[in-house]
This record gives C-alpha cells, sequence and structure tokens, in this order.
C-alpha cells in the first residue's frame, strides 16, 4: 500500500503549490484576488481527486493480493464480478505477472465508473479492505467524533461539486459563492489527515478488522 500513499502525498504536493501560486499572485497583484481565487477552486478540485484517486489505488492493490491469494479474501471480493472474457484470457496465460496485469486493468475498468468521495461510498469502498465501522477507527487518529469526521468530509465534497459542476456558480445573487485561503489550507488539512489515518490503519492492522 506503500506506493498508494506515496502518490496520494505527491498530489497533496502539487495542490499545496497550487497555494503557494495564489500566495504569490496576491501579495504581487493584489487587485487580481477575485481571478487568482480561481485557483483556490482549482484546489479543492484536485484535493477531492487526490483524496478519489488514494481509494481507488488501495482498493485495487488489497484486490490483487486476494487474487494473488497473499490476503485472504472476504466476501466483497468474492462478490466482484469481471467479464467473461478477462476470465478466458487469465485461464489461457500461464504468466502470472500477466495474469495479475489482466486482472488489475479489469478492476480498474469496473471501477473506474464510481467515485469514491462521499462518506458512505468510501465507507463501501473501504470494505474490500476489511475496515468496518470506519469513522469509529478513524475517530481517535484524527481527533474527532466519527458524525464530524463524515460532515467535514460531505462539506468539502459539496463545495467540490458545487465548482465542478456549477463553476461556484450561486444563483440567488448572480455571483460565485466567495472563497479564502483559509478554507483552502482546512480541507487541505482535514483530507491529508483522513487519508494518512486510513493509511495508519492499515500498515497497523493489517488484514484485521473491526467488526
Amino acid at each position: 500500500m506503500q506506493t498508494a500513499i506515496n502518490q496520494f502525498r505527491l498530489n497533496i504536493r502539487g495542490v499545496k503549490e497550487l497555494d503557494s501560486i495564489h500566495t504569490l499572485l496576491i501579495d504581487k497583484f493584489p487587485l487580481l484576488k477575485e481571478r487568482a481565487d480561481e485557483i483556490l477552486r482549482a484546489e479543492i478540485v484536485m484535493l477531492v481527486s487526490a483524496m478519489d484517486c488514494y481509494i481507488h489505488d488501495i482498493v485495487r492493490l488489497s484486490m490483487i493480493e486476494m487474487f494473488q491469494g497473499t490476503k485472504s479474501s472476504n466476501k466483497y471480493f468474492d462478490d466482484f464480478a469481471i467479464s467473461s472474457k478477462t476470465v478466458v484470457n487469465i485461464l489461457n496465460t500461464n504468466n502470472l505477472v500477466d495474469r495479475i496485469g489482466l486482472f488489475e486493468s479489469e478492476i480498474q475498468e469496473i471501477n473506474s465508473k464510481d467515485s469514491y468521495q462521499s462518506p458512505a461510498s468510501i465507507e463501501y469502498a473501504l470494505r474490500f479492505l476489511d475496515i468496518r465501522n470506519l469513522w469509529t477507527v478513524l475517530s481517535n487518529d484524527m481527533g474527532m467524533k466519527p458524525d464530524d469526521i463524515k460532515s467535514t468530509l460531505s462539506l468539502i465534497i459539496h463545495r467540490r461539486n458545487k465548482i465542478a459542476h456549477e463553476a461556484d456558480f450561486n444563483q440567488v445573487t448572480l455571483t460565485k459563492n466567495p472563497i479564502d485561503k483559509m478554507t483552502c489550507d482546512s480541507s487541505i488539512e482535514f483530507i491529508s489527515n483522513f487519508c494518512e489515518a486510513i493509511n495508519k490503519y492499515i500498515n497497523n492492522n493489517g488484514s484485521q478488522h473491526i467488526v
């Protein structure tokens, strides 16, 4: 799972670099603040994408481990449906690396249709890793109540959707919804802590789970 968290950290670094560009623009050209704030909106979209990518990665890697037999399978893996064509191709391939590659490609193709952003979708996805009672699991490490973790995540996702699907435009005021650096910074900190807490749990518990 190390490759997944490493990629997440790189993606977060990219978000923070974008934030530095915003700060530089505001300092040098204060009259461009309204235009520069579009960078903050881009940060929110990239931030959620980084989290989505991380969840996809750890689900994929976990399923590959189950496919290889290095990790015990569970009902979610057992019920995961792949195409008959891929099954035939796997059976006709003697090379283990090629078999894993075929299976991995199929996972990516199927899971690419899903986004792991909302609390419910993330909770479902992490059952492939045998992580249940997710919000309770993360509560102590994040220093937040389970319901507060879910509500904070939901607010960030809601804002991301407003930006991505509605250009952050307010139909009542006929202007863009206000955004500020403090909101972005707190969102970055939360999502970073959220994914790092998941990574810590995976490292500390392996294939164990909380029922």
